[in-house]
């Protein structure tokens, strides 16, 4: 691709569409990471309540401290992703929280797991919403949701992994799999560092339709105009059409893109402050939906996160690995599908209609969520298991498309910051409720009837979408 520079220069170097692709894979590894790491404990449930003599409500304390920490924090780690470098924000996100999980490995007590919990959720906090703004970055045409998707994958992959876990503790001591899986993360974080490049252009505002016109905004308001149609390629923001008439030949010659601006001038990046991002998050009225919204899917994901293999183990009588692969197995299984399924519908149904990423979301869980229902209701496995891949099916369609939505709600410049937001409410009421399913388990309510009064809640949220109003991708 190609900058311009004052007086026409051509500036070579800049991301092509390979490495905006690169991008994805490179944080693919990053989110399968980020999800193993804190997902172990769920599935090494046993031997740890044994070792340090846990009630079940104590147990779920672990995780419900991991995600208030990593909620209050997402916001401000998603402005510091906004205001500073995404690329510096995403490697010591990756080394911090390695560095906990080696060290949860080898704590001696309850309190010292609680702290090691807390201090993985600060250091978590940072990465969803700097990743996903960093392909927002290099995918701002028709591969948005699709590229969302494959690295929201990574999630699944590492929930599907941390199934593992169960059959690591009972061979090797469940302390083995914290401890490998930090070391590697650690080794990662460097590798991470040397390939990971910034976007050159991602403190510049970007319209909601820019992605469509190529129209760009500098920081005093005025726009610059670029050819039609060329930042719709995917790995291209419309800030990259910004050469000079001078710049056209010279790019057909080198075999890059090209694009005109008349004057020839150099996009100023646009300010980023936590105060004017909180004022216009909170002045959308569909923002608030999306926060109805994903809050209960936090509630709900959670739920499955942090009690379905003990679910599975007590209502199917299976053993701690069966169980705990088969939580995460089945509904990573249907994620991958959606993702990838959603992800591709969500960027042909766009091109047609504004809200077709939007009307994605709400097909998902609203076939998704009575499945749930089903899952926890049935007594016959197999049948369980077909409820867990649909719902997984509806969690990819959500994870490939909502961040794209938040984009065409929401100022560009705030997008990591509103994500944050998001992950703020969604992590605080999820963790309330690992707390809540321990303690209502303690009290003789079944989890059957804990994740059925759930799947009705998806249900109803998921209908507040119909509400959010979008404009162009």
């Amino acid at each position: 691709m190609v900058y311009n520079q004052p007086g026409g220069a051509i500036s070579q170097g800049m991301p092509t569409m390979r490495y905006a692709w690169l991008v994805v894979a490179l944080l693919w590894v990053v989110a399968f990471l980020n999800y193993l790491d804190r997902i172990l404990i769920t599935s090494m449930r046993d031997p740890i309540v044994t070792e340090f003599d846990l009630t079940d409500a104590q147990f779920g304390l672990l995780t419900s401290v991991f995600l208030w920490s990593y909620g209050f924090l997402s916001p401000l780690g998603g402005f510091i992703a906004d205001r500073y470098s995404r690329k510096k924000v995403i490697v010591f996100s990756v080394l911090i929280w390695s560095i906990v999980t080696y060290w949860t490995g080898h704590v001696t007590s309850f309190n010292e797991m609680l702290i090691a919990r807390i201090l993985m959720g600060v250091s978590e906090a940072c990465y969803i919403p700097a990743g996903l703004a960093m392909i927002m970055d290099y995918h701002r045409g028709k591969t948005s949701s699709l590229a969302t998707g494959l690295h929201m994958s990574g999630l699944y992959a590492g929930l599907a992994f941390g199934g593992l876990g169960g059959y690591i503790a009972m061979d090797y001591g469940w302390r083995t799999g914290f401890t490998l899986f930090g070391g590697i993360g650690v080794v990662y974080a460097f590798l991470l560092w040397y390939f990971l490049k910034e976007h050159p252009f991602k403190n510049q505002q970007v319209s909601n339709d820019a992605a469509d016109t190529g129209a760009i905004k500098n920081q005093d308001g005025s726009t610059l105009k670029s050819a039609p149609g060329l930042a719709e390629e995917p790995g291209m923001s419309s800030h990259e059409s910004g050469t000079s008439q001078s710049a056209i030949s010279t790019a057909a010659n080198t075999g890059l893109p090209a694009a005109a601006t008349e004057p020839a001038v150099v996009a100023k990046p646009a300010s980023v402050s936590l105060p004017a991002a909180f004022k216009h998050l909170f002045s959308i009225r569909s923002f608030y939906f999306l926060l109805i919204y994903f809050t209960v899917l936090g509630m709900v994901n959670w739920l499955v996160n942090g009690w379905l293999p003990t679910f599975l183990k007590e209502h199917f009588s299976l053993d701690l690995g069966a169980a705990g692969i088969s939580a995460t197995g089945y509904i990573q299984v249907g994620s991958f599908i959606g993702v990838v399924l959603g992800g591709l519908l969500a960027d042909r149904w766009v091109t047609k209609n504004q809200r077709g990423r939007l009307f994605v979301l709400i097909i998902g869980f609203t076939i998704g969520a009575p499945f749930l229902f089903l899952m926890a209701s049935t007594s016959v496995f197999w049948i369980a298991i077909v409820a867990m891949v649909v719902f997984g099916m509806a969690r990819g369609f959500n994870d490939s498309n909502l961040m794209p939505v938040l984009r065409q709600v929401a100022d560009t410049r705030y997008i990591a910051t509103g994500y944050g937001f998001l992950n703020l409410l969604s992590t605080i009421i999820g963790g309330a409720m690992v707390y809540v399913g321990g303690a209502l388990k303690d009290a003789d309510v079944s989890l059957s009837v804990t994740y059925q009064v759930a799947a009705v809640c998806m249900l109803l949220a998921t209908w507040c979408l119909f509400w959010v109003r979008t404009r162009r991708s």
